[in-house]
């Protein structure tokens, strides 16, 4: 094939030491070849070098080709994490088995396979992952190695990202003797939330810190009511315990409208970054009181007060945050920036536009990534600085474009994968590989 990039991209593989640099190839690979190079990198397993046959197991996990599973299942303990993690991107019924496998016949991968299970949603490891709850911390000693110290924070994690299937499952371990293991099936309920642990998740909020902690966080994933009275009676505690700061996370985001009063007193009371996630937490009381307070914070909780508006999404809030933009500094322009975007009122796009290009600073950095994450017309407006003259502009325009992870910014990010300057190239892969990696795609 005329011009083709693979040739080059794979000797680079072998020339390239740097991490960065073996970064930039494994994004060109998928951006400018795709999938036409799953053969060549299979064959690059069995290299010789670890080094590169890692390279070419990661590269085939982020190509999203299941042609790749089979030679990798066929050679998982070379890889280290590698293996593991591009079977759970790959996914598919050969790769779950030979994950499930795992567990047991290659203990140096388990945590690697533990989050790719986790990954997949593999339902049939939760009777694994369970029996993995004990493992790790406060076992040190009955630990069976190094690796095994966080086998059991990695199987709560898994847990809850299968979710629904393992709510039954946990119920059991919620209620074990070790602190440790209660504290993470609560953890794991946080995702699996099951209404039918609540109760024993309450009694859990006069348990030991680790286990209450993780407790509250479940009731509130649950937004549960009846956890707000112990949780109120935490913010008596020091400003400065945990209880305190989870207390105050986990009432907002239950979002009882009686607990108003109680957080505006922390807000205006307690010392500094408490009184700003209390600012913060009200974003979860959607009442009227609670968005004109919102509106009237003083300066030191302005920041907090901006993202709790956003959280809260209410349309009254775009005129407000509109009139702090004119006269705004960078950072407050970025947070100012990122509510709009939450509100997702398409009217800001024209606004943020005009701050950015107000003359006497370049906060296009701040300010593009909000407009092109509103619209499709967004991403367009966006698009026209790739072509400025102004190096801050278009690296700006690039990096924006990538974040929004939107399809629509492709056809303006490939023309300058021909640009002249190799560093715009290079910008303009790392932009398109962010987009693909979002929507499981590869090029060219």
């Amino acid at each position: 094939m005329k011009d083709d990039p693979l040739p080059k991209l794979l000797a680079q593989l072998h020339e390239k030491t740097q991490s960065y640099e073996r970064y930039q190839v494994r994004e060109a690979i998928v951006v400018l070849v795709g999938q036409r190079a799953v053969e060549p990198l299979i064959g690059l397993l069995d290299d010789k070098a670890e080094s590169i046959s890692w390279e070419a197991c990661k590269i085939l996990g982020l190509l999203w080709d299941r042609r790749a599973v089979a030679p990798i299942a066929a050679r998982l303990n070379q890889f280290g994490w590698e293996g593991p993690q591009a079977l759970g991107r790959l996914g598919g019924a050969r790769a779950s088995e030979t994950l499930l496998q795992s567990l047991e016949a290659h203990k140096d991968l388990r945590i690697a396979t533990i989050r790719a299970l986790g990954v997949l949603r593999e339902k049939r490891a939760i009777p694994a992952l369970i029996k993995l709850l004990p493992i790790g911390h406060g076992h040190l000693f009955a630990s069976e190695g190094i690796g095994d110290l966080d086998l059991g924070d990695n199987a709560a994690a898994s847990l809850a990202q299968i979710g629904k299937p393992a709510r039954e499952a946990l119920l059991e371990p919620l209620q074990h003797p070790d602190p440790f293991v209660r504290e993470r099936a609560a953890t794991a309920l946080v995702g699996a939330k099951n209404p039918r642990a609540t109760p024993q998740l309450l009694k859990q909020l006069d348990d030991d810190i680790l286990p209450a902690l993780a407790a509250a966080r479940a009731l509130a994933a649950l937004k549960e009511k009846a956890a707000v009275t112990p949780l109120l009676r935490w913010l008596e505690r020091p400003s400065k315990s945990r209880f305190s700061v989870t207390a105050v996370e986990c009432l907002g985001e239950i979002g009882d409208p009686h607990t108003f009063s109680a957080l505006r007193a922390v807000a205006e009371g307690a010392e500094r970054e408490l009184a700003a996630s209390a600012t913060g937490a009200l974003g979860g009381i959607r009442t009227d009181e609670c968005f004109r307070y919102l509106t009237q914070c003083p300066v030191d909780r302005a920041f907090a007060s901006y993202r709790a508006l956003g959280y809260q999404r209410d349309p009254r809030a775009f005129e407000f945050l509109i009139e702090h933009l004119k006269n705004s500094g960078n950072t407050e322009a970025m947070v100012l920036s990122d509510t709009l975007l939450q509100l997702g009122d398409t009217r800001a796009i024209s606004h943020l536009m005009k701050r950015a290009q107000q003359p006497g600073d370049n906060i296009a950095y701040e300010i593009f990534p909000a407009v092109a994450g509103l619209s499709s017309a967004g991403i367009k407006i966006v698009a026209e600085f790739l072509h400025s003259t102004n190096h801050e502009s278009r690296w700006s325009a690039l990096l924006a474009l990538g974040e929004s992870q939107k399809k629509e910014a492709i056809p303006y990010l490939r023309p300058l994968l021909k640009h002249p300057d190799a560093d715009v190239r290079q910008e303009a892969i790392t932009a398109m590989a962010s987009i693909f990696y979002a929507h499981r795609m590869t090029g060219p």
